[in-house]
């Protein structure tokens, strides 16, 4: 069920892991001490496709898939990361009930599995590579009406920038300027022990 588009609550973040870091034995330690640094509110957590599905798009570039069934592959590749990240935060609820996310509010953390709310609401966002966990994330952001949007990635983009322009060269996926609006985005570095951050407003 899809939730209405709401004013963004200040009791709420969404966080996208990027898929980049599942390859690092540190991203666990990195994203902990990144999340004791930010204010205490709760936090949904949403994870990047990463190498899996890479695979997918090399086997569509050999074998020609059909793109709708290539992006519904790939959610469940991500959802299956969100089980494995589960298992560096154990004391995170876990979640695939978007309304679960508003309505609970004695939890901390939650890492959600969007593949059912994405089934469910599959004209939300396009069904192609134009999609990825990027523009999910911001769906989910703007869905739940989220203060803001954070990606965790392992690099920072150029500077000055737009969210068009990352768009443009592929630091984010080409659907997410469309998605985005309003909802404040912050990048983050967390394989830099400093934590370098960008912070965008302005689609």
């Amino acid at each position: 069920m899809n939730l209405p588009a709401a004013n963004h609550q200040t009791s709420i973040r969404v966080v996208k892991i990027g898929g980049s870091l599942l390859e690092s034995k540190d991203s666990p330690v990195q994203i902990s001490r990144w999340l004791e640094r930010q204010p205490k509110i709760k936090t949904v957590w949403i994870v990047g496709g990463g190498q899996r599905v890479d695979s997918i798009r090399r086997w569509d570039q050999m074998f020609c898939l059909n793109p709708e069934e290539a992006h519904w592959i790939c959610i469940s590749l991500m959802d299956l990361n969100s089980q494995l990240v589960q298992t560096w935060f154990p004391d995170w609820d876990t979640c695939e009930d978007m309304e679960r996310l508003t309505t609970e509010t004695n939890v901390d953390n939650v890492n959600f599995k969007a593949g059912r709310w994405l089934k469910q609401n599959a004209d939300l966002l396009p069904c192609s590579w134009d999609t990825t966990s990027d523009s999910i994330s911001a769906q989910l952001a703007k869905s739940i009406g989220a203060s803001e949007l954070v990606l965790l990635k392992s690099s920072m983009p150029p500077e000055p920038t737009t969210v068009h322009n990352l768009s443009s060269i592929g630091y984010l996926d080409c659907h997410f300027p469309n998605v985005l609006e309003n909802t404040p985005l912050r990048l983050v570095n967390v394989r830099d022990p400093a934590y370098p951050e960008m912070r965008l407003q302005e689609v």
